[in-house]
């Protein structure tokens, strides 16, 4: 599932390449004879394209099953692990890949939503502070029949995203604060 090796994590695992000097001389002599390919701080096989496992893929499935059966009031992610196959490493590496490919959000440590799920809670909070000028918890509430668990995190979420700007227990659109 990884893209390639961090320079660095090269430069500890291959014995004799602390020198940085050194390190970026074999790069580079390997990327211009098209043996390896350099993006930012990753090195890869030139060839390598990360792929899902067969161990992987039943883990990916059963995440998007989880996450799609309990719609907005699925579990923290560590909740749900202890239900997953595999080990806790490569739960995690699956869960990044998923963000990675957009499928899932991280909106606060150990709490995702599926992006889909998510956009259209974005619009749904949107549509209600164009409607109302602003946005309020329970108002929120009464529109998603959430618990405060998932909106109070939904709603930094927008906030951190730059979508909305908290004025005291309100939420506006950040445009519209200008």
């Amino acid at each position: 599932l990884r893209p390639g090796l961090p320079k660095e994590e090269l430069k500890t695992r291959v014995k004799g390449l602390s020198d940085p000097k050194l390190l970026a001389f074999l790069l580079d002599r390997l990327a211009s004879s098209n043996r390896i390919a350099l993006d930012r701080e990753i090195a890869r096989l030139a060839g390598h394209k990360a792929q899902i496992g067969d161990e992987h893929k039943k883990i990916e499935e059963k995440i998007l099953q989880a996450y799609h059966d309990a719609g907005l009031t699925h579990p923290y992610f560590k909740e749900l692990a202890s239900y997953l196959p595999g080990g806790a490493d490569s739960q995690r590496e699956v869960l990044e890949h998923l963000v990675k490919k957009g499928l899932l959000t991280k909106v606060k440590a150990d709490l995702y939503f599926p992006t889909d799920a998510l956009d259209r809670l974005w619009l749904q909070a949107k549509s209600l502070i164009q409607k109302d000028g602003e946005l309020t918890t329970p108002t929120f509430k009464d529109a998603t029949n959430l618990s405060r668990k998932y909106l109070i995190p939904l709603l930094e979420h927008f906030d951190a995203r730059g979508w909305t700007i908290r004025v005291g227990d309100k939420r506006i659109l950040r445009s519209e604060r200008a």
